[in-house]
């Protein structure tokens, strides 16, 4: 991503803040009252009155995430709603993963930074995708903040923990299971995240943007999907785009 693109996703966020964003997209997605449910719900986690304060900021990420997406996420959002209501509880972390893959693409280049990192290593340090953050969006604070807030929030939703070696991370040792409907929606999500480049067929289960999930259905899942289809370039090069 360019150096110029929001980068947005600036907090940490709690798998349960992300639940209690949906639960209230799901029943109104009028602003003014989504944010003052959202302030309450957070009054207790966090500190800080209004736009300026430190709650203010939470609920500003939560609500351009379930509340009021951009308009090309629209149409996952409300697919992400009705996953959500079908997800099994080890399954609702990639409705929400998909949904913020998409919106802040800020926090795709994180995961996809450490999915790499993983994969090359093992285990990873926050300093190391510090570093190779700043290569795509600048050397800058704003960068180092919101690469700590998309960190500590995978910390947060269990999907690094800490390894033997002192102040590295490994992901977890099984990939989370989850439904074809899902792996559908992180297939669509993450050509979303790419700005709508097709993916490679072949490299979707290892795709490290979805390093947590199992993705080992998705060649059967995209051919039979509404969503994205399936086309062949070249002589053996299979790719992925939305419909």
């Amino acid at each position: 991503m360019a150096a110029q693109e929001r980068i947005g996703f600036d907090r940490e966020l709690r798998l349960e803040w992300l639940d209690a964003a949906a639960a209230q997209a799901a029943k109104s997605t009028e602003t003014e009252v989504a944010r003052r449910w959202l302030d309450g719900y957070l009054t207790d986690s966090l500190g800080g009155k209004g736009t300026s304060g430190h709650r203010g900021k939470t609920i500003t990420v939560l609500r351009s995430i379930w509340l009021a997406p951009p308009d090309n996420c629209v149409h996952l959002r409300d697919r992400a709603l009705t996953l959500l209501h079908d997800a099994q509880p080890g399954e609702r972390l990639a409705a929400h993963w998909g949904l913020v893959l998409a919106v802040y693409p800020f926090f795709g280049d994180v995961t996809d930074t450490v999915g790499r990192l993983l994969a090359l290593q093992g285990d990873v340090q926050r300093i190391a995708v510090v570093r190779r953050m700043y290569e795509g969006w600048g050397e800058r604070p704003a960068v180092s903040r919101a690469t700590r807030a998309a960190w500590y929030s995978l910390i947060w939703w269990g999907v690094l923990a800490p390894s033997e070696r002192r102040g590295r991370y490994r992901a977890q040792p099984k990939r989370v299971s989850i439904s074809r409907p899902l792996v559908e929606f992180l297939i669509e999500a993450a050509i979303v995240w790419s700005q709508s480049r097709p993916l490679v067929l072949s490299s979707i289960p290892s795709l490290p943007c979805l390093f947590p999930f199992d993705m080992s259905d998705a060649a059967v899942t995209a051919r039979k999907s509404h969503h994205v289809r399936v086309s062949r370039e070249g002589i053996d090069l299979e790719v992925v785009r939305t419909k």
